[in-house]
C-alpha cells in the first residue's frame, strides 16, 4: 500500500512502507539491464563526457556476464573514451530509466562511480557505438552539460 503518489513531468514519487519489496515488484514487469559507468576526473580537476546520439553523457554501458560493476565501469570507460586505467576512488550513487527497444520496455540500472584518470592519452570515441566526441570539461563548463543531458545523468549532481 503507498503513502505518496505524485508525479512532475516525467518524474514519478512513490512513498511506500516496504520499498525495496515494492521497487522489485516493479521492476519484475519490465526487462532488466545493469550497466556501470563513471564519473571520470583528470589531473585537472576536468571531468570526462561523450556525446552520443546528440546528447552529452557520462561512459558507461551494460555489465557483461560474469563482470562485477567496477570492472564493468572501468572497462566502459576505456572502450568508450579511449583511456587506460581509470581508477575507483569511490561510489558515486545510482541511476534509473527506462526505454523501449524492441518492443519491450527496459528498466536500466546504472551503478555510478567517482574515478581518477591520470594519463596523457589521446581521447578516441568508440564510433561503434554511435559516440562522436569525447571530451574533458572545466568545471566552468559543467553546468551546460548537466543542463544539457538526460535526467537520469543531470539528477546525479544534484545535491
Amino acid at each position: 500500500m503507498f503513502s505518496k503518489l505524485q508525479s512532475e513531468e516525467t518524474h514519478c514519487y512513490y512513498g511506500s512502507e516496504n520499498p525495496i519489496e515494492d521497487f522489485n515488484k516493479f521492476k519484475s514487469h519490465f526487462v532488466t539491464i545493469e550497466a556501470a559507468g563513471g564519473l571520470v576526473y583528470n589531473d585537472k580537476n576536468q571531468t570526462l563526457w561523450i556525446h552520443r546520439l546528440g546528447i552529452w553523457d557520462l561512459p558507461k554501458g551494460k555489465i557483461e556476464a560474469n563482470e562485477n560493476v567496477k570492472v564493468a565501469a572501468t572497462r566502459e570507460i576505456e572502450e568508450e573514451c579511449g583511456i587506460s586505467d581509470p581508477v575507483i576512488i569511490d561510489e558515486f550513487g545510482k541511476s534509473f530509466h527506462m526505454y523501449p527497444l524492441k518492443g519491450n520496455v527496459i528498466f536500466k540500472i546504472t551503478h555510478w562511480f567517482t574515478m581518477k584518470y591520470s594519463g596523457s592519452e589521446k581521447l578516441t570515441p568508440q564510433l561503434e557505438e554511435d559516440i562522436t566526441e569525447v571530451k574533458w570539461v572545466d568545471s566552468d563548463d559543467l553546468n551546460q552539460k548537466i543542463n544539457s543531458t538526460y535526467p537520469s545523468i543531470s539528477e546525479l549532481f544534484k545535491p
